[in-house]
């Protein structure tokens, strides 16, 4: 199974490992040495969540 890419601007949906789900953009991916780090913007809202690419589908 590959790993999708995300690209800045994307609409995507997310589930924390809390189990919140939520929809935003993309508005930062960062490249970590674990893999990388993927800041989501709400939509209708200004709480940015950073996200793992495997908690994240594209819509």
């Amino acid at each position: 199974m590959s790993e999708q890419v995300f690209t800045k601007g994307q609409s995507v949906s997310f589930t924390t490992i809390h189990g919140r789900e939520g929809k935003g953009k993309i508005i930062d991916i960062t490249k970590g040495a674990k893999g990388d780090f993927i800041k989501v913007q709400e939509d209708g809202s200004d709480k940015v969540t950073s996200c793992r690419p495997g908690q994240l589908k594209a819509d």
